[in-house]
Order: structure tokens, then sequence, then C-alpha cells
């Protein structure tokens, strides 16, 4: 068994995806360490990107301000006074570096997965905190995971000057999640196998994951439409 972790930095890859995902707005939030311990997310924003609201209105995408979700609670020892941004979010993000493994576990194959494939580990105190925060937002915000489908600095380089990061990353929901260490996966957006009972996560693009919290379901239950 060999394991890659890719050739890139974290911060490499979440400022171009940050970047690409706003399409141009300027409502991103990036929380500090006290905020992080609590919640979990590298960033908060209005993301614009396309793929987010090709099969749906534009409803949801008005999004939520954190200081209208009861989250203030958070700076009453460490930072009294400090005050959450009071412009609509619609997103929550944790950006994880991938790594590659090859072989692809064999129950990962069994589920669908190519050999190799590229996954990233689960941390579970941050996995407790992005909970907390999509139990706080009660079905108001995406809150999940971005990570690349790719190892490599060239790849890296090559889609952010393409814009095509997106398009080649996987972005499974925190919920789904839950209660697993791993998350495997060998394409960008539609499905992957959580460790450690290696069970198939339909994730679907990311634009349907938002259109499941705007129709108020509790998960995607569809086939995926499309590879982001």
């Amino acid at each position: 068994m060999a394991e890659l972790t890719a050739d890139f930095e974290e911060s490499e890859f979440r400022g171009p995806l940050f970047n690409q995902l706003l399409r141009g707005n300027n409502l991103l939030w990036e929380p500090g360490q006290v905020f992080e311990e609590h919640v979990g997310i590298d960033f908060a924003a209005l993301v614009e990107h396309e793929l987010f609201w090709r099969y749906r209105s534009g409803r949801f995408r008005e999004g939520i301000p954190l200081s209208a979700v009861g989250l203030g609670y958070i700076w009453k020892r460490k930072k009294k006074g400090k005050m959450l941004p009071p412009f609509a979010l619609n997103v929550f993000v944790q950006a994880k570096r991938s790594n590659q493994r090859s072989p692809t576990p064999k129950r990962a194959r069994d589920k669908g997965l190519a050999n190799p494939c590229c996954f990233f580990n689960i941390d579970q105190n941050q996995q407790a905190a992005l909970h907390r925060l999509s139990s706080a937002l009660k079905g108001k915000g995406l809150v999940c995971y971005a990570a690349p489908a790719f190892v490599s600095q060239s790849e890296l380089y090559h889609h952010t000057e393409k814009r095509s990061i997106v398009q080649n990353s996987t972005f499974p929901s925190a919920g789904k999640l839950q209660g697993h260490s791993r998350w495997y996966y060998d394409r960008a957006g539609t499905f992957g196998v959580a460790n450690p009972q290696f069970e198939r996560v339909e994730v679907g693009s990311i634009g349907s994951q938002v259109l499941a919290l705007r129709e108020g379901i509790d998960g995607i239950n569809e086939s995926p439409i499309e590879n982001l």
C-alpha cells in the first residue's frame, strides 16, 4: 500500500477555491481561531458559482447572516463585544488537502471507486464543531468539506489558471460524514466512500446539496446529475 500527500499546502488550494466560488462578490468571512474552534470552518461565503444554482430558483441563494444564527455566545468570554458578520452567507466550508492511495481499499473498490483514489482524514473535534454549526443553521446554509480531486502542484496551478478548481473538487456535506474517520473519493462532486464502515455516500453535485437544503429534505437520495 502506498499513500501520497498532495505536494501543495492546504492554503494554496483554499485561496483559489474561495476566489472561484465567490465569482466576484466580496461577501467572504474567514474566522479566527477562537470561532473556528467552535464551528470548524475555514470560511463562509455568499457563493455565486453557477454550479450551485443551475437547477434551482434563486430563493436560497440569498443566504443568512451569522449574526442571526445565535452564535454570539462564542465571544462571551474571550472577545466581549466581538461582532459576527451582518451580511448574508450561504455556504460554510472546511477545506482539506488531498492524499492519494494505491491500491484503493478493496471494500471501497467494491463500492465503485477506481484505483488509485484520493482521501482526507476527518478530525473528530472539527467534525463535532461542524455538526454544531449545521444544527445552529437549521437547514438555512450548507456546511461541507472541500478537497481537491488531484494531488500535484502542476494540476493545482492549471486549475487555478483555468478557474476549474470547483469542477475538480469533492464537497461532501459534514452531516454525511458524522461518525466517520476518512473520506475516500476518486472524482469530483459525485460520490465517495466513508470509513470505517466503507459506506458509499451519494453527495451529488454541490449544487444539488444546496437544493436539498432549500427543499427541506434530510439527504440526497437522487442519482448524481453530473460530475463537478
